[in-house]
């Protein structure tokens, strides 16, 4: 999970659209300046050198929109290179970061299963679970976070299969009751852009 800094887009959600076929590519900003920006994606089988597309990045508050040319693809990043200067917006959703790497823990009364921490917001989280979770099962969920462990009771808000990865996308909303837990986890989204 990234931990911002001041002004910061590392670490939250891009969507990139290529013009020529309207496909989309989302992933997570590495790097990002006026001219370009780096983008760790986890398939770039398809895109090419020389692809003009539309990049958004969504921050806090604050999203950035330009179109650019695709300049290198790596396995899992690509480097866009904006064709003019991005156009500041208000956000319109919650800011995502990226949850790289992070493993949380569930419970319910089935029992604790560790599961992979793909993405968090102030509202929730995504991940991967070995197992199909059913739309409003409560769970509690406990996250090391770069601020400290937080635990929070969440819902399920979607389940559904994921081949790719060996089990099921979950996104489900947290509350989080104890005020230092919470505290920390406001601070994992202090400084997001």
């Amino acid at each position: 999970m990234v931990h911002q800094k001041a002004g910061s887009f590392k670490g939250t959600r891009v969507r990139v659209q290529r013009v020529r076929d309207a496909r989309f590519f989302t992933g997570w900003t590495l790097n990002l300046d006026r001219r370009a920006v780096v983008v760790r994606i986890p398939s770039t089988d398809d895109l090419r050198d020389g692809d003009d597309v539309f990049v958004q990045v969504f921050g806090a508050g604050q999203d950035l929109s330009a179109p650019a040319v695709c300049r290198n693809v790596g396995d899992d990043w690509a480097r866009f290179d904006f064709a003019c200067d991005p156009r500041k917006t208000e956000s319109t959703e919650e800011v995502r970061l990226s949850g790289a790497g992070v493993v949380g823990t569930l419970r319910n009364c089935w029992g604790t299963v560790d599961f992979e921490v793909l993405d968090v917001s102030p509202g929730g989280v995504g991940g991967v679970v070995p197992y199909e979770l059913m739309k409003g099962d409560e769970l509690e969920i406990a996250l090391l976070t770069p601020t400290g462990p937080v635990e929070a009771q969440g819902t399920v808000r979607y389940c559904r299969p994921e081949p790719c990865q060996g089990g099921f996308r979950i996104g489900f909303s947290i509350r989080i009751d104890d005020r230092t837990m919470l505290g920390r986890w406001r601070r994992v989204f202090l400084h997001a852009a």
